[in-house]
């Protein structure tokens, strides 16, 4: 057993090396097709990428100011110390960029631009839009090509300001309205199907009515075009207008925590994309400021409703305060007192200005906000602190705590109120300020070359594809091919004895085609080569026939092939020379 366990894995193995060979055949009879198909598939691709619409980029940046410390002024500049900034938690990137892309926000680009109308000139299929974009003079051609007036090659321009349409067009249904060029810088208006509805004038208002209700009110403040040119003019909703905007919009941080936005946009038009990019930032920098300044608006009156009070309760302390001098003269209050005054009027600032800062968030967000937590335990600790410290003063002297007591209202109101004073007057300077959080680094600039279709990617992604089809399409119509290539399956299949294989012969087709052409005989291979591995096939074939004859009554041989050009002439002629 141990001598034959080789034996099956040698067959394996020359199984193996004969479909190696055989798939090796199939590839290179099918080489031509393969790359016939890989041509055919790269000259596609890059007519397709010839002929697509080409895409344009451009980009804009954005710093946003997103540190802890906003440039708000407020009350304290921590929530455990006293000071004049206001701590509040700056816009985040991502934040920043839904609000890019939030409908207020570029719903005002639509209406400033009127996004809504689209408007276009109607191209010849296929080969117009890119006839048309490449065309590199300032006015329209003189003559159309092939006589085609109707279709835009190039110069046309159109400009629709105004758009309306009655409550019956339908402009999905109805597709979009067609101006037809006239002269003089006249048009005519007309539906999809081609019924005129009015002709009009550019620079002047249209209006179509039927009865009382009106169908469509236009207004052409542009037309640069060859008389007969059309154009297709339609108007989207707003809503549609809005998805479209943000689908070609991309808006992503350049290099991580820096708060710098990079803002991208993709149009066949170069110029539409600074105009889009240049208003969107405009109007997103006028929205912080709008921002910015309805925040100190509320703070400020917030702020004056205080500070009256606060006036107030100061005044009441001085006057307190001298009256208590008058009386009992001048009382010293000593180094401890003093310091005792110093400390219990900074914990009672920091309590008053916590309590300002619970009314504002009270105020803006509600008492559910988590600042609350962080106050109430500052508020706690300080609490705790001014109860010490009052526990102090009680074992003082009595005339030197009435004293203590008068002095420390009357710091802890001037401080409080100067605080406020100059806190609303910071915020009346930023309520009439134009300075948000957001600035422009770079206005937008759009590319020279087009971004996308790319040529040169695409032939080559086609002619890949292509040589995979037709390796896929060789392999396929061999796989569905019911044919027989080897001996073993002619005996297995229709049970006929093999008498010899006889390998191709590549020199025979050369030789006929020199012989035909010098008008000479064909030569016979078995003669001119009879060491060749052909010849010795058939030599060892005239042998098998001579043993399987000799049982016959007739010495008669017929040869035959499923198709012609399979060799019966070459094999009838060399056998028969060499019997």
């Amino acid at each position: 057993m141990a001598e034959t366990t080789p034996q099956p894995q040698q067959q394996s193995a020359e199984s193996d090396e004969i479909e190696l060979g055989q798939l090796l055949d199939i590839l290179l009879s099918g080489k031509w097709w393969i790359i016939g198909s890989t041509a055919v598939a790269g000259a596609l691709g890059f007519g397709y990428a010839t002929l697509s619409t080409e895409i344009y980029g451009g980009d804009t940046l954005v710093q946003i100011e997103t540190g802890e410390q906003s440039m708000m002024p407020g009350l304290f500049g921590d929530e455990g110390s006293g000071g004049s900034g206001l701590l509040q938690q700056g816009p985040t990137v991502s934040t920043q960029t839904e609000i890019l892309k939030a409908r207020s926000t570029l719903g005002e680009v639509v209406d400033e631009l009127d996004l809504t109308i689209q408007e276009q000139p109607r191209y010849f299929p296929v080969i117009g839009e890119y006839m048309a974009t490449h065309y590199s003079g300032d006015q329209p051609l003189a003559s159309p090509w092939l006589g085609l007036e109707r279709y835009a090659w190039g110069g046309e321009r159109i400009e629709v300001s105004r758009l309306e349409l009655g409550p019956a067009y339908d402009p999905e249904a109805d597709g979009p309205l067609v101006i037809t060029a006239d002269d003089e810088q006249g048009y005519t208006l007309q539906t999809a199907e081609g019924e005129q509805l009015a002709t009009g004038t550019v620079g002047e208002p249209l209006t179509v009515r039927e009865g009382d209700t009106l169908q469509v009110a236009l207004f052409v403040a542009e037309l640069q075009a060859r008389p007969g040119t059309q154009f297709h003019v339609q108007r989207r909703s707003r809503q549609a207008a809005i998805g479209a905007l943000r689908s070609r919009l991309s808006i992503s941080e350049r290099g991580d925590g820096s708060g710098i936005l990079e803002i991208q946009m993709e149009h066949p038009d170069p110029q539409h994309i600074e105009t889009v990019l240049d208003t969107l930032t405009q109007h997103y920098v006028r929205q912080h400021v709008q921002q910015k300044s309805e925040e100190a608006a509320k703070q400020l009156e917030f702020l004056e409703k205080q500070l009256p009070e606060i006036r107030q309760d100061l005044r009441a302390s001085e006057e307190q305060l001298s009256s208590f001098r008058q009386q009992q003269d001048a009382v010293d209050l000593g180094e401890n007192a003093s310091s005792l005054l110093e400390q219990i009027v900074k914990v009672e600032e920091e309590l008053a200005n916590l309590q300002v800062k619970e009314e504002e968030l009270r105020l803006d967000y509600g008492e559910e906000n988590p600042r609350f937590e962080a106050l109430r335990a500052r508020r706690s600790a300080l609490q705790n602190r001014k109860e010490e410290l009052e526990q102090q003063i009680g074992t003082l002297p009595e005339k030197q705590q009435q004293a203590l007591r008068l002095e420390r209202e009357v710091e802890v109101s001037t401080s409080l109120y100067t605080n406020l004073l100059n806190t609303a007057q910071e915020l009346r300077v930023v309520r009439a300020g134009t300075v948000g959080n957001v600035r422009i680094l770079d206005e937008a600039q759009a590319d020279n070359a087009p971004v996308r279709p790319k040529r040169t990617l695409t032939t080559a992604l086609g002619a890949v594809l292509g040589g995979m089809l037709g390796v896929f399409g060789l392999f396929g119509r061999e796989f569905l091919r019911r044919s027989i290539n080897e001996p073993d399956s002619m005996e297995r299949v229709f049970g006929l004895p093999v008498f010899a294989t006889v390998p191709h012969a590549p020199e025979q087709p050369r030789a006929e085609r020199r012989a035909r052409a010098k008008r000479e005989p064909i030569p016979m291979l078995t003669r001119e080569r009879p060491l060749a591995p052909v010849a010795e096939s058939l030599r060892s074939l005239r042998t098998s026939l001579t043993f399987a004859l000799m049982r016959q009554t007739r010495n008669v041989l017929m040869l035959s092939s499923p198709h012609p050009g399979s060799g019966k002439t070459f094999l009838s002629a060399n056998l028969a020379s060499l019997i």
